[in-house]
């Protein structure tokens, strides 16, 4: 048992953009700090800025199979996608 697909996405945006993900896939925003990470998921790929995500609110949404969770810097106009299919 385990994950069919984790995609780990890292790229520059607007607000706006963010937005559209936001509303599109019907994130809720969670609190800071949150243990996202663990198991089988444990390992954010290099180009994350896991400082910032570890100490930062997210967004996120599950249908029971695919899991959604966003991250945005609104400083250096970076977001953090994690798709995650079971």
């Amino acid at each position: 048992m385990g994950f069919d697909a984790s995609y780990w996405l890292a790229f520059q945006c607007n607000d706006t953009t963010v937005e559209r993900i936001r509303s599109t896939l019907q994130l809720d925003e969670t609190d800071v700090g949150r243990g996202l990470f663990g198991g089988l998921n444990s390992s954010p790929t290099k180009w994350w800025d896991t400082t910032f995500i570890f100490k930062s609110q997210y967004h996120k949404t599950d249908d029971g199979k695919n899991y959604w969770h966003l991250w945005y810097d609104t400083v250096n106009k970076k977001a953090y996608l994690l798709a995650v299919s079971i």
